[in-house]
C-alpha cells in the first residue's frame, strides 16, 4: 500500500514529485502484485483498494492519482491506519508492507515521532517512508519507518523513488507492494 500524504504542506512540487513516484511504482510491478493507494491530510482516504497490477490495473490507479490534489492539515496516523487496516483484509499469500510518502509533519492526530513509532510498532506491518519536500521532517519519517522495520530515504527527485523503493524491498523480504 502507497499511503499518501496530500496535506497542503505538500503542495507543488512535493505532491508533483509523490504522484509522479507512484506512477513508477505502478510500473515497476507485474500482474502477480497487488497495490493500493491511501491518501491522509484531514483525514485518511482509499483512493483505490488492492488492485491487480496489470494493465487494466495500472490505468486504474493512474486515473485515481490524477484526481489528487494538495489540502488540509496531516494525519499521518489516519493514513496509516486505513492502509493497514487494507492489509489485514488482504488475501491469503500477498506480503502485507507499505510505503508512506510524505513531508513528515503530522499535526492531526498521533504527532510526535514517539507516538507515530509506537503506534506502528503495535500494527506488525513492514513500513518504510519516504521523504518529501525541502523542508520534510526527517526525525518522524526515520522513526516510522524504523518501528516499520523497514527504511526511510528523502527522495528529492522521482526519479530516485525507483531506487529507494527497490531498496526498500529487501528491508521487507520483498515487493513492496
Amino acid at each position: 500500500v502507497l499511503v499518501l500524504d496530500t496535506s497542503g504542506s505538500m503542495g507543488g512540487e512535493p505532491i508533483a514529485h509523490v504522484l509522479q513516484s507512484c506512477g513508477i511504482v505502478a510500473d515497476l510491478l507485474d500482474p502477480r502484485d497487488q497495490l493500493a493507494i491511501v491518501t491522509f491530510a484531514d483525514h485518511a482516504s482509499v483512493l483505490c483498494g488492492l488492485t491487480q497490477a496489470d494493465g487494466p490495473g495500472r490505468d486504474l490507479i493512474r486515473r485515481a492519482l490524477r484526481e489528487v490534489s494538495a489540502n488540509g492539515s496531516t494525519n499521518m496516523h489516519g493514513g496509516i491506519a486505513a492502509a493497514a487496516g487494507i492489509l489485514a483484509t488482504a488475501p491469503a499469500g500477498l506480503r502485507r508492507a507499505m510505503v508512506v510518502l510524505s513531508d513528515g509533519q503530522p499535526n492531526v492526530g498521533m504527532s510526535s515521532a514517539t507516538d507515530l513509532a509506537g503506534y506502528v510498532r503495535g500494527l506488525k506491518v513492514a513500513i518504510s517512508s519516504l521523504g518529501f519536500g525541502l523542508h520534510h521532517d526527517e526525525a518522524v519519517l526515520d522513526a516510522v519507518a524504523t518501528a516499520g522495520s523497514g527504511r526511510y530515504a528523502y527522495i528529492p527527485d522521482p526519479v530516485i523513488a525507483r531506487v529507494e523503493l527497490g531498496r526498500a524491498a529487501p528491508a521487507h523480504g520483498g515487493v513492496v507492494a
